[in-house]
């Protein structure tokens, strides 16, 4: 640049003295083209300066780092101002890709971790929502957190109303399923603006386990004290009704005395079924340890289609037992996962008594998800209502004449002790299906 101005000074005083001191019309022509050409050449030099430097600015300001500047054939100091401005168009370039891949691996991270986590902005907008979160609110993608009021009103209450640093406990059903969410909000201030994060966790599953537990030491307790007064009760009836029957028929004439052993016997009765039922329900606290071994699902079901058959053949109820189309290879106890089966496949058999206006047909199938296996035993009975579904679990709650309750009970232990679940969805008047999931 100075070259060229001292130049430009240098005509300007040629021509000057040029047109004062001579009448050299041809000179003084060509030294004011030569002139008009160096001044072009010099504007359009610092132009193309500009030009370069303000198309650096918008690229980096529009944050496209793609842009380069030629390099060769260029005067020394512009070759290296075009390969400064390269240089720093690069390190825009890494310091985007780093951020970016940062960004891709937080976002792995946080999809493999099995807390729900929410992030929202002072708009409404959600910024944030990972595959956990997804997977409880059967939403995989949401745009705004009003969207949440269609899936649970109050869900969308509590995440709104619940204030930073506080935790929450909330029970949210939907799609058949029931979750016991933990919430815990955080209230932050970034450079967009205002963010909230909300954590939710299902804790059904140590709800369950605690809850199991209670009802385990329960048992123990009324095990004990009921077998404590019964076995005294049965033995001594047992040893009254001996005593009137040893009596002479004279004696067992009077209406008196047989009313006496007819009450004795039904003591004793009573006694020993009692005896029996708690001696029945030892089962929910002395499930024996699983011994694993790998086998194959399609072995499970042909054996517990062979032992079923005689009974599915007499109750006039359609099995249909689809084998798994790829090899499904479960790691268990086999005789404890038959018996929770074949418990399942029973209770679809009893939902069935009465008459329906459609075909009586169970389905079992297995499948295979990522890591997990899930084993299904689907019907198309009454279903079970709402209230119901959430009490089926609990030791000695049942809606059948003859049941004990500890049929589902004892299932989900067992599934407990292989570090799976068993999950019950019903729709009234459409079916129930059970699932074990291991």
């Amino acid at each position: 640049m100075i070259m060229r101005f001292s130049f430009i000074i240098l005509l300007i005083f040629t021509l000057a003295f040029t047109i004062l001191r001579t009448d050299l019309w041809t000179l003084i022509f060509w030294l004011s083209v030569a002139l008009i050409l160096f001044i072009i050449d010099f504007i359009r030099y610092v132009e193309r300066f500009k030009e370069h430097f303000i198309y650096f600015l918008q690229s980096i300001n529009q944050e496209d780092f793609t842009l380069s500047f030629k390099e060769t054939n260029l005067q020394r100091k512009d070759e290296k101002f075009s390969k400064i401005l390269n240089e720093i168009t690069g390190k825009f370039r890494q310091l985007r890709a780093e951020k970016e891949s940062g960004h891709q691996y937080l976002k792995t991270v946080m999809d493999h971790v099995n807390i729900g986590i929410i992030s929202y902005n002072q708009d409404g907008d959600i910024t944030l929502l990972n595959r956990a979160a997804g997977e409880i609110l059967q939403k995989p993608h949401i745009r705004k957190i009003e969207s949440l009021a269609k899936i649970d009103r109050g869900l969308y209450d509590e995440i709104i109303q619940l204030s930073s640093e506080k935790k929450s406990l909330l029970k949210v059903a939907h799609d058949n399923r029931l979750w016991h969410l933990s919430l815990r909000a955080t209230e932050m201030k970034l450079e967009s603006g205002y963010e909230k994060v909300i954590v939710m966790q299902d804790i059904k599953n140590e709800l369950d386990e605690k809850e199991v537990e209670s009802w385990q030491k329960l048992v123990r307790v009324i095990n004990h004290e009921i077998m404590n007064s019964v076995i005294p009760i049965s033995t001594l009836a047992s040893v009254l009704d001996q005593m009137l029957n040893d009596l002479d028929m004279k004696d067992q004439e009077n209406e008196l005395i047989r009313d006496v052993a007819d009450g004795v016997k039904t003591i004793e009765q009573r006694s020993k079924g009692l005896a029996n039922f708690v001696k029945a329900t030892k089962s929910l606290t002395q499930i024996s340890k699983p011994v694993f071994k790998s086998f194959n699902v399609q072995v499970l079901f042909t054996r517990v289609q062979q032992l079923l058959s005689g009974e599915i053949e007499k109750s006039g109820i359609k099995l249909i037992i689809q084998m798994p189309g790829q090899k499904i290879v479960l790691k268990a106890d086999f005789e404890l996962i038959e018996q929770v089966l074949i418990n399942l496949i029973k209770n679809a058999m009893e939902s069935y008594e009465g008459d329906f206006g459609r075909e009586k047909v169970i389905m079992v199938y297995a499948e295979m998800v990522e890591k997990q296996t899930f084993i299904s035993i689907m019907d198309r009975g009454p279903g079970i209502d709402k209230e119901m579904l959430e009490q089926i679990f609990i030791p000695f709650f049942t809606t059948k004449k003859e049941g004990s309750g500890i049929g589902l009970p004892l299932s989900r232990q067992i599934m407990r002790l292989h570090k799976g679940t068993l999950e019950v969805k019903s729709i009234p008047g459409e079916g129930t299906t059970c699932i074990m999931i291991f």
